[in-house]
């Protein structure tokens, strides 16, 4: 699989595998294979998939045109890095065929413990959050009243 992908680049590779960056780096130096794309040179940044056209990413050869744009784009400043594997993860999601998002419709799922996309998880959570910071609120709203009624009974008593 890994030769099949290596002219993608490391970063390409790695989502296609499903692999972290450094183990397909280190799978591809163990068994000797290039992971650099035909004709590239020295770089920072080696083949990522690229922005357009996610739907008809589906073979290699696909894969390493997308990644030489996306190399460019970035070496421009056109495209953000830290948000371009977020954006590739969705893009082969969408290319397979993924389900959609039942809250958005719009993303795929991305989350399979909820089968959400990851902007519809974290709304999740933050809402999560806040009814169980409202909860404890509540909580502590009962206690401070049992520990009043408490009080109160035992200056009686006391008296």
């Amino acid at each position: 699989m890994l030769r099949a992908v290596a002219a993608t680049g490391a970063e390409a590779a790695a989502i296609i595998l499903g692999r972290s960056v450094a183990s397909v780096r280190t799978a591809a130096a163990r068994h000797r294979i290039s992971l650099r794309q035909p004709g590239e040179r020295r770089g920072l940044v080696l083949g990522q998939p690229r922005g357009q056209s996610w739907a008809r990413l589906r073979d290699a050869a696909d894969l390493a045109v997308a990644a030489r744009t996306v190399r460019e784009a970035i070496l421009a400043g056109e495209v953000d890095p830290a948000r371009l594997e977020r954006v590739a993860r969705r893009a082969l999601l969408i290319a397979s065929g993924a389900p959609l998002c039942p809250a958005c419709a719009t993303r795929p799922q991305e989350r399979s413990t909820t089968g959400l996309c990851e902007d519809c998880h974290l709304r999740e959570l933050a809402r999560a959050h806040r009814e169980d910071q409202s909860r404890q609120e509540a909580q502590r709203e009962l206690w401070r009243e049992r520990q009043r009624k408490t009080r109160d009974r035992r200056k009686t008593s006391d008296a």
